[in-house]
Formats: C-alpha cells, structure tokens, sequence
C-alpha cells in the first residue's frame, strides 16, 4: 500500500509494470522525461487517484490504464500522442471533469474510453480522428452538447456511443460516412434535433439509433435505401427521403416501419 513515486532520469515504463498493484495510492505523476507508457503497466491500479501525465510522452500502449477506476479531474493527454490504443483507459469511471484529446490525434482504439462514464462536458474529437474503435465510449454517459464526427471518419463501428445519454444537443455525421454499426448510438437518448444520414451510407445495424427518441426528423439522403437492421430506429414516425424516392423506401424492410414516408 501507499504511494508510487517514480525516479527522475526513466524514459520509458515497461509492459505490464505495474499490472494489478491496486494497493497503490495517491496521485500517479509520471516524470518529466518519460517518451512511452508500454501496454498494461498500470492496469488494474484502481486505488490510484489522480494522473499527471507529462508532455513528453508520446506513446501510450494498449490496457496501459486498464481499470484505473481511482483516477479522478480531467485527463488531459500530452500534444505528442497521435494515437489511443485499445483498452488504454477502459474503466476507468472515477474521471470527474473534461477528456482533453491533443490535435494530432488519429485514431481512438477499441474500447479506449470504455466505461468511462465520469466524464462531463463536450466531447470534441479532433479534426484529423479518422479511426474510431469499436466501444471507444461505450457508457460514457457524462459527455454532453452536440456530437460533432471529423470528417475523416468513414463508419462508426458498433457500440462506440453506445449508452452516452448525457449528450443533449445534435448528432452531426459526417458526410463521407459508410457504415453505422450494431448500437453505434444505442440509448444516446439525450440528442435532439434533426438527424441527418448522408447519401453515402450504405448499411446501418441493428439498433444503431435504438432509444434516441429525441433525434427527429429523420432525413435518409441516399436514393437507394441503406440496408437496416432490427430495431435501427427508435423514432419511426416520419422519415424523409429524396425525390422520387418514397416508393422504394416504403416497399424496403426496415424502411417500411415509418409511418410518414416523405420527399423532399
């Protein structure tokens, strides 16, 4: 039990360091100096209570803070990091402020964020993100404000938004979007306002809006109807679709459920 203090002069912590040492306690400052954080070195530390990480670090590995449920405040991650890898942060609930994501990042892993449900404020993810994971926030319930996507992001993978019921203004995708995968956006029930599915998108899984009863009117701006799956949509009660294109959205399965189909 106790602290952790770690020397000045180290420049990297090894994988799975500290792996399970949920003794620990007090605040977690990684010294100035340090370049990399290697997968699993702090994961399962649940007794740790804060996190300092400084700018020098510019590699984070995958589980690195796995399960770290003590972390409280914001997270403020170094400018040098360009990628979140999978399971980086996920469970790690006690986080109680802003998730500050630097500029260059690019890619947000698996369940990165997953869990995470003591987060508040606005989720902004930086223009370059092209990669979002599967569950990188599912159950990040705190966040709230509008859902803006980069424009870079081509599908939402499944569960990645799932549970953030906490956001209360509008889901902006972007317009290069392909896919929108199995609850993407489950239970986001906070959103509200126009929901707006470009004309790219080609396939939306099940229950991939189910309980965002909020989202209304639904625009579907593709002149073939995406392939959807059960229970997509938790708001079917009118939908509009391009001109000349009604026909064939009432007479496709899971377009049919709306009860106003209409073109616009």
């Amino acid at each position: 039990t106790g602290e952790l203090t770690l020397p000045s002069g180290i420049t990297s912590i090894g994988g799975s360091a500290f792996w399970g040492c949920s003794g620990f306690t007090g605040e977690l400052r990684i010294p100035l100096g340090v370049t990399s954080i290697e997968s699993g070195a702090f994961s399962g530390c649940s007794g740790l209570k804060g996190l300092v990480i400084p700018p020098s670090v510019t590699s984070i590995g995958r589980w690195a803070f796995n399960g770290c449920s003590g972390f409280t405040g914001d997270l403020n991650l170094p400018s040098g990091v360009t990628s979140i890898e999978d399971f980086t942060f996920n469970g790690c609930s006690g986080f109680t402020g802003d998730l500050n994501l630097p500029s260059g990042i690019t890619s947000i892993g698996v369940s990165a964020f997953n869990g995470c449900s003591g987060f508040t404020g606005d989720l902004n993810l930086p223009s370059g993100v092209t990669s979002i994971g599967e569950g990188a926030f599912d159950g990040c319930s705190g966040f709230t404000g509008d859902l803006n996507l980069p424009s870079g992001v081509t599908s939402i993978e499944d569960f990645t938004f799932n549970g953030c019921s906490g956001f209360t203004g509008d889901l902006n995708l972007p317009s290069g979007i392909t896919s929108i995968g199995v609850a993407a956006f489950r239970d986001c029930s906070g959103f509200t306002g126009k929901l707006d599915i470009p004309s790219s998108v080609i396939s939306i899984e099940g229950s991939a809006f189910d309980n965002c009863k909020g989202l209304s009117p639904i625009y579907c701006r593709a002149s073939i109807p995406p392939s959807v799956g059960y229970n997509s949509f938790a708001n079917t009660s009118k939908l509009y679709v391009p001109k000349g294109c009604a026909s064939v959205y009432r007479n496709t399965n899971g377009w049919n459920k709306f009860e106003s189909i209409v073109e616009f």
